[in-house]
């Protein structure tokens, strides 16, 4: 089952220690982190890996 992007960033925080959250536009440090950080990891996580669809056939 797949995780919303706040599931994923709330179980990575505790994953680290750190205070899980509930919204991106919450007060603090790890929801202040967590929105600035997760957006650029995401779509480098993306970007990086091969997706077999984009290949060009031979």
């Amino acid at each position: 089952m797949a995780l919303s992007d706040m599931a994923l960033c709330a179980r990575a925080l505790v994953m680290i220690g750190a205070a899980p959250i509930s919204s991106f536009e919450e007060e603090g440090a790890e929801a202040e982190i967590a929105r600035m950080l997760y957006p650029a990891i995401r779509d480098g996580m993306l970007a990086g890996y091969p997706w077999r669809f984009v290949a060009k056939g031979a």
